[in-house]
């Protein structure tokens, strides 16, 4: 039987998991992934409500660009840049960085609560797995296949199971 769990609980609980959080970065940060649409995939799986609908997962990517490049990335690069600063002599930052890294976890958080309602507005397919999920992520980005970055997926949907 399916849990219903919220997608935020969800992507909170399964992001703090020892082999989790490493693989979603790597993805991010080597293939430009999203961390929140990787989780968004694990979560509707464990629902037993996968979507296996192209245009779904085009507006998804579509949407999710727009939040992590208008908003989170730079907030992201603000807590970075202050990281960076305190390492070179400017402790007093802490407090500046403590409150961005909150704003950026309210921004991700939203993200997370506009994904979980387009999941509500459209139609699940049960049998959809998380491999076919992936799939479509992947055919609606720009990006060329590469099988280092399928390696890390396939690692991270063994892990998440």
């Amino acid at each position: 039987m399916p849990n219903k769990e919220t997608f935020w609980d969800f992507a909170c609980r399964t992001y703090e998991r020892e082999t989790i959080a490493p693989l979603c970065l790597q993805l991010q940060n080597d293939y430009g992934l999203d961390v929140n649409v990787l989780l968004f995939i694990l979560w509707s799986g464990d629902q037993g409500q996968g979507v296996s609908d192209l245009s779904f997962w085009q507006d998804v990517v579509q949407y999710s660009r727009e939040w992590q490049e208008g908003v989170v990335k730079p907030l992201r690069s603000a807590r970075q840049q202050l990281k960076i600063k305190m390492q070179l002599g400017k402790p007093h930052l802490e407090e500046l960085r403590k409150a961005i890294l909150q704003v950026e976890l309210q921004a991700e958080q939203e993200q997370i609560e506009q994904l979980e309602k387009m999941h509500r507005s459209c139609a699940q397919d049960k049998e959809a797995t998380n491999e076919q999920m992936v799939k479509l992520y992947l055919s609606a980005l720009p990006a060329e296949p590469n099988e280092a970055q399928d390696q890390l997926l396939a690692k991270l949907l063994v892990a998440s199971a």
